[in-house]
């Protein structure tokens, strides 16, 4: 399913400012730790076709919304087949991340070795992967959260009027 390339070592603080965001090892802010210019012997990864996979010190599989360089620790997932949608991205990074409780032991004795990874997909009638289960699964989950998020916020605004009429 993936072409899979390894990040090198990148010194943040040696980097200049840009717009081009750097995956590195961590869970915060999606993965990027800085936004830096293009780096001329590096890689810039398409964010359509590629999931960047924190392997060492932490296990985090994340897809972006723009193209990316990747640095130390990091994996570029690249399917083979090409660019996918972003929910499909989303399916992919969450089964890639359900792995994670493999990684206990490794998160503090990390090593170049990854266990042998298996994610399960759904398949259609013809056994072949299903985008398009994907695609809807994804966007009912969206859906689904939007519409709590809404309930909550108008919770919060009815605590709020309360609180203020007391």
């Amino acid at each position: 399913l993936f072409n899979i390339a390894t990040g090198r070592d990148i010194i943040i603080g040696r980097t200049n400012s840009g717009n081009i965001p750097l995956i590195s090892h961590q869970h915060d802010n999606n993965g990027i730790s800085k936004r830096i210019d293009k780096i001329n012997d590096r890689r810039v990864f398409n964010h359509k076709s590629t999931i960047a996979l924190a392997d060492r010190g932490v296990f985090l599989a994340t897809t972006q919304a723009e193209n990316f360089h990747i640095g130390t620790r990091v994996k570029a997932v690249t399917f083979l087949e090409g660019e996918k949608s972003e929910n499909v991205r989303l399916y992919f990074t969450t089964a890639i991340n359900k792995l994670q409780i493999l990684f206990t032991e490794y998160l503090t004795n990390a090593t170049d070795s990854l266990p042998d990874l298996h994610i399960s997909l759904p398949v259609n009638d013809n056994n072949e992967i299903d985008y398009a289960f994907m695609e809807t699964y994804i966007s009912a989950i969206k859906k689904q959260t939007i519409a709590r998020l809404i309930e909550f916020i108008k919770c919060e605004k009815e605590a709020y009027r309360i609180a203020i009429n007391n």
